[in-house]
């Protein structure tokens, strides 16, 4: 795997303006990526739901007939413990479809999306330039690989 990198120019990070196709690919992902997202939460805030509504049964806090004042307190304590912990696994599940997106993107969209404005760039100016990629972009190396070996057989 060494041997492809160090025979791949590595390009350095430039400021580029994403065209417009690449504005709609980027916006397409993100509302694809959304629904999931918004699945996860709904089907955890119903499960948290349902849980509160059994903790609410279970320890007897619907029955108005309960007169104990430490019963009443270990319930509230319970119920404020069990609301915090629903508000820490919401946090944790939105933050981790964030970095799910943003590692996606990341590691894949964006690197197809710069090997492909390269290869488009070859194209209209009939050149036979290597497509150079990234030392981060190592998932696409023997693709490029390929792409460079088939630009050259012509």
């Amino acid at each position: 795997m060494n041997q492809n990198l160090d025979q791949q120019p590595i390009e350095k990070r430039k400021k580029i303006s994403l065209s417009k196709e690449e504005k709609d690919i980027l916006v397409s992902l993100l509302v694809k990526a959304a629904v999931p997202i918004v699945f996860i939460i709904t089907t955890s805030l119903i499960v948290l739901f349902f849980g509160f509504q059994f903790l609410i049964k279970k320890t007897g806090f619907s029955n108005f007939g309960l007169s104990s004042a430490s019963v009443l307190h270990s319930v509230s304590q319970f119920i404020s413990t069990y609301l915090i912990i629903a508000l820490v696994n919401i946090f944790l599940m939105i933050l981790l479809s964030i970095v799910v997106l943003y590692l996606a993107l990341h590691n894949i969209v964006l690197p197809i999306l710069r090997i492909t404005r390269t290869c488009k760039t070859c194209v209209e100016t009939n050149s036979k330039t290597n497509i150079s990629v990234r030392s981060s972009d190592k998932l696409f190396i023997p693709l490029v690989d390929m792409i460079n070996k088939l630009m050259h057989r012509q």
